[in-house]
């Protein structure tokens, strides 16, 4: 706990937080004043209450993350806005779930000059810039991603995934056909150089014939590129991934289909489950609907 002696002779509450901790949205203020974690000489208190020269406030520890208002981007364009803001699946007091397409970056970075951090903000000024990711999808992954409404959220919802209480499934469409309809890949993933340990349980939902296969992941670890990295462990890498497949796997899977395939990674973040939460459900994009109808899958009913 934070501890304030108050030097003003008069001043608001909201007015003396706005001023000395910028980041912190009205909304927010209002829920740790009604949660009891900013008090006035020991006590619950209102946003509008006055304080005077000598009162204590007591602040919640993590309010120094406020100490300095983030930046609102500026570069965002209308259409990106109105995209993100078609995509929720789902809002609450602590989260925005929505569907993020492929092709747009989780957050800022290697050159990526578009992504959902900075255009979520953007499209929610009422969160004051403190929409917070807290897990990534890749670049060319689609599914549900979740923005944490502020940092105490943010801090919440990230222990939850370090801690492994989220459920996460994927479904890809991998090249061949599996010898296992199911299983469990425990191959190391390397980050930074180092092998880090990695699991992967998978299901057999489909097969069109030899050429492609419907599987449903669901990761217990979150290193990145881990279930691109498992597939072709199985030597079924997924289709559409450019890193850890070959162009000769996509040309026969064209010559056998009679059709160009779409392009896209075939990888989709299909569902989320919060602890005491129903499961967030997404729907699969286009590119990734188009291929499952040429294979004859059929998506309905999955989450």
């Amino acid at each position: 706990m934070v501890k304030v002696l108050i030097q003003n002779d008069r001043i608001k509450l909201s007015a003396w937080l706005k001023k000395n901790y910028p980041g912190l949205t009205l909304s927010h203020m209002q829920k740790l004043c009604r949660i009891g974690e900013i008090r006035i000489a020991g006590k619950r208190c209102q946003p509008t209450a006055a304080m005077v020269e000598g009162d204590e406030l007591k602040l919640p520890p993590y309010i120094v993350e406020y100490a300095n208002a983030r930046p609102r981007p500026s570069n965002v364009s209308k259409e990106d806005m109105e995209l993100v803001r078609s995509l929720v699946l789902k809002e609450t007091s602590e989260y925005i779930a929505i569907n993020k397409p492929a092709g747009i970056a989780s957050q800022g970075g290697s050159g990526q000059k578009r992504h959902l951090d900075e255009i979520a903000n953007a499209a929610w000024p009422e969160h004051g810039g403190n929409l917070r990711l807290v897990h990534r999808l890749d670049l060319e992954t689609s599914g549900v991603l979740l923005l944490a409404k502020g940092y105490e959220a943010a801090r919440k919802l990230s222990d939850l995934f370090r801690t492994r209480e989220v459920e996460k499934a994927y479904i890809a469409i991998l090249f061949g056909s599996l010898d296992l309809k199911a299983g469990e890949i425990k191959s190391p993933v390397y980050e930074d150089g180092k092998p880090k340990p990695a699991r992967t349980h998978y299901e057999v939902l489909d097969e069109s014939f030899n050429l492609a296969t419907l599987v449903r992941f669901v990761p217990e670890t979150g290193r990145q590129h881990q279930l691109r990295i498992h597939a072709r462990s199985l030597s079924h890498p997924i289709i559409g991934d450019t890193k850890y497949s070959t162009r000769r796997q996509s040309a026969e899977l064209a010559g056998a289909l009679g059709a160009r395939i779409p392009p896209g990674l075939m990888l989709h973040a299909l569902s989320l489950t919060l602890p005491n939460e129903r499961t967030i459900s997404a729907p699969v994009p286009p590119h990734f609907a188009g291929l499952a109808k040429a294979l004859d899958f059929s998506l309905k009913g999955l989450k």
